[in-house]
């Protein structure tokens, strides 16, 4: 099934990709999003057509999807300190955000986080190469006491 998809996504990425802001392609991207959605038994939920907003969309490359999960973290951040903190400028918050990820992480989410200007605290892994919950609460701690705010974890592992 995993053959199937990726090459029916990768040939609509070929025909959409030119057209990228055609509503047939975004049309067509919600009906393959729900297809899916549907093949996999998702909740209702997750369907364009049902109850909730749907979910997802049609990215090229997992680092693609690494930078679009940042940038949308990062904004929904910067947003809420915003808010918080009125009188402190958005690039002085911005310098305070910090990321995590673990120290085997694929690389995209080190770019994702150079592309944007991003702190990024890798986490050590245990013998079964895992980020255990405990590390990464003790490096939240330590930036916290060090004036940082933490905003987003991405622990992403594939190979090519």
């Amino acid at each position: 099934m995993y053959d199937m998809v990726t090459t029916m996504l990768h040939d609509i990425k070929k025909f959409c990709e030119p057209r990228a802001t055609s509503p047939s392609c975004a049309e067509l991207e919600t009906l393959m999003l729900d297809w899916l959605a549907k093949a996999m038994n998702l909740p209702k939920d997750f369907l364009h057509e049902g109850v909730g907003p749907g979910c997802g969309v049609i990215l090229g490359s997992c680092s693609e999807g690494t930078l679009m999960t940042l940038l949308s973290a990062k904004s929904n951040a910067l947003k809420t300190l915003s808010l918080k903190y009125p009188d402190v400028s958005e690039y002085e918050l911005a310098s305070k955000l910090v990321a995590y990820t673990s120290e085997y992480s694929h690389s995209s989410v080190e770019r994702a986080c150079l592309l944007r200007f991003t702190q990024l605290h890798k986490i050590p892994v245990d013998k079964n190469v895992s980020m255990r919950g405990d590390n990464l609460q003790r490096a939240i701690t330590e930036d916290r006491n060090a004036g940082k705010i933490p905003f987003y974890v991405g622990d992403i592992l594939l190979t090519n």
